[in-house]
């Protein structure tokens, strides 16, 4: 009976490969291969595996020791390649997203781990989400810099593993002013950049161009104005804690179609979407959602919004496509 019960009990293993590859692709890939150690027939299984997952969240915690981030991210850096290199080249990645902690060596060995990954795999969907080991209520000045310095000697060690990247990640950071132009030119394949408490210092200005990204997030940064300058493919911007002071500019953007405005000054949210043609030039004076159409207009300028008490001005222009003819 009991070797009955041991047999019925590995019920799991007996599935056909690709079901268990769907739900191994479900989870955490760290679990996922904890799970395939359990049994002979599921071994050969990580190799097969078309989306891995290796994320931080399942396996720490803010407020251990320092020992458990090294181990993790030591850990990290071996996984990938590990799996990859004994996996056939033919099958594809469709998605590779790693979130890690922000440290010189770990950073390095990672970066480096997966460069030689995407180097031969073909990889669809790579993502990286760089975290930091201190909490953006706790960081200080002198962290934001430490941290954007860390990041930036991490990016400059492996270049090819940032150029593979479609999406992008990054808290807690205090760029120099070249910096962040430095990082989109880096990761040309880039389609989704989110920042979060993350600048080049108080009141200072942003200007962005690149030719691949999609979608813009900007959480509680401290930019003076942001430039949207040459985003051709840019169809999605997100500002959470976005003030009426600050000045948001937009350049060649023909294809943005979602604006999104939230935290503004005593004004909750406001979300402003871009459709077509244009039909009307009038702001409503106390709006919760802006409609703005454009076609044969050069430019159309958002000058006024209001609250019930508060009157805001925001400085924002968006010019179409006869703009640059």
């Amino acid at each position: 009976k009991a070797t009955s019960r041991g047999v019925r009990g590995d019920r799991l293993s007996e599935l056909p490969d690709d079901i268990l590859l769907n739900i191994l692709e479900r989870v955490d890939t760290i679990d996922a291969l904890r799970t395939c150690i359990l049994s002979k027939r599921m071994l050969q299984l990580p190799t097969m595996l078309s989306r891995l997952d290796i994320d931080i969240c399942f396996h720490y915690s803010h407020g251990q020791t320092f020992r458990p981030v090294v181990w993790y991210n030591n850990a990290v850096a071996g996984v990938p390649e590990k799996i990859l290199s004994a996996r056939n080249s033919e099958i594809p990645i469709h998605k590779l997203s790693v979130r890690f902690y922000v440290r010189p060596a770990e950073c390095f060995s990672i970066s480096k781990a997966l460069a030689r990954t995407m180097a031969i795999q073909k990889v669809d969907d790579a993502e990286f989400v760089l975290i930091t080991e201190k909490s953006s209520s706790k960081c200080t000045h002198e962290d934001l810099l430490c941290y954007a310095k860390l990041f930036n000697t991490c990016l400059g060690d492996s270049p090819p593993a940032f150029a593979s990247l479609t999406r992008l990640r990054l808290r807690n950071m205090r760029f120099g002013e070249l910096y962040i132009p430095n990082i989109l030119s880096t990761c040309k394949r880039l389609k989704s950049l989110r920042l979060s408490f993350c600048d080049a210092g108080v009141r200072s200005v942003l200007q962005v161009e690149h030719s691949q990204l999609v979608e813009l997030l900007f959480q509680h940064g401290k930019f003076g104005a942001v430039h949207l300058k040459c985003l051709p493919k840019l169809q999605s911007v997100i500002f959470v804690g976005w003030s009426y002071h600050d000045h948001l500019t937009f350049g060649y953007v023909p294809q943005l179609s979602k604006i999104s405005l939230e935290e503004m000054g005593t004004l909750p949210q406001t979300d402003i979407s871009l459709l077509g043609d244009f039909y009307s030039c009038r702001v409503r004076s106390r709006p919760t959602r802006i409609e703005v159409r454009l076609s044969k207009y050069s430019c159309y300028a958002l000058t006024s919004l209001k609250s019930n008490y508060q009157h805001y001005m925001c400085d924002m222009t968006i010019p179409c496509l006869e703009w640059f003819k």
